[in-house]
């Protein structure tokens, strides 16, 4: 008898107890997981975005001094810690030869808050 009680027990208690959150037929999705040191996407029209865009082309402009660019817009922006942060930007350009197009640069801001362009893809 008792074997009996705790055979049903088992069966009303645990068993239920293992399906908890889950129903036939709904499937839920997590959220991918933030990955530490990874990559985290930022608001383009964040007063950061904004004063990224402004050192970047600053920094466009030191680089190729005859190149007249002109940053016209921020598409994304992502930003990663390191020693220091990377902020991956996604800007449209002008230049002073009638070219335009997309630009990807990378911006490095160290532990001192000094700024400089780690990459781009200008075709100067």
């Amino acid at each position: 008898m008792l074997r009996y009680l705790l055979t049903a027990s088992l069966c009303l208690f645990v068993l239920p107890a293992c399906q908890v959150g889950s129903s036939a037929g709904q499937h839920q999705q997590a959220a991918p997981p933030v990955l530490p040191g990874g990559e985290m996407a930022q608001d383009p029209q964040s007063p950061l975005g904004q004063s990224l865009l402004v050192s970047a082309e600053n920094l466009l402009r030191q680089k190729y001094p005859d190149a007249g660019i002109s940053l016209t817009g921020l598409q994304s922006l992502s930003s990663q810690v390191v020693a220091g942060m990377n902020y991956r930007l996604v800007a449209s350009y002008t230049d002073q030869q009638g070219r335009s197009g997309v630009l990807n640069l990378t911006l490095y801001r160290d532990l001192e808050d000094n700024t400089s362009l780690s990459a781009d893809n200008y075709p100067g």
